[in-house]
């Protein structure tokens, strides 16, 4: 399955807000994008791996078959070597992408971050959306 983004983050920072973050992203990202609602658009391990399935194999598919990392930055992140793994992966589809010199449109690996917050930056109430005219 292709995604529009894969989530990595470290464990230490996973909780409420981590998953509420991903939830209001895949929402914003379906909606700009017309997609119905309910649409996979990310890959988010805590959601996606079964219990006892191949998790390795599982993050390396979700990997290569998505086309934008979302990084979770925090101090545990840069300690953490899955984090580092994750990282390596997507920065060397990255540079290969840039020598190929793909055509226009084509599936890119552009790395977006932000960094870890003890509280979220939006409310924790959703209050109703406006209509965008």
């Amino acid at each position: 399955m292709a995604y529009e983004f894969f989530f990595s983050y470290t464990r230490g920072n996973s909780g409420q807000y981590l998953q509420q973050f991903f939830a209001h992203l895949s929402d914003e990202l379906r909606e700009q994008m017309g997609l119905p609602k309910g649409t996979e658009v990310g890959f988010f391990d805590q959601q996606e791996i079964e219990l006892g399935e191949e998790w390795q194999e599982t993050i390396l598919g979700a990997l290569q078959a998505s086309k934008v990392m979302v990084s979770v930055y925090s101090p545990g992140y840069f300690k953490s070597p899955y984090c580092g793994k994750e990282w390596q992966f997507f920065q060397m589809r990255r540079e290969a992408f840039r020598r190929s010199k793909a055509a226009a449109g084509a599936s890119s690996a552009t790395v977006a971050a932000m960094r870890a917050r003890r509280t979220p930056p939006w409310p924790t109430s959703s209050p109703s959306r406006r209509s965008r005219s």
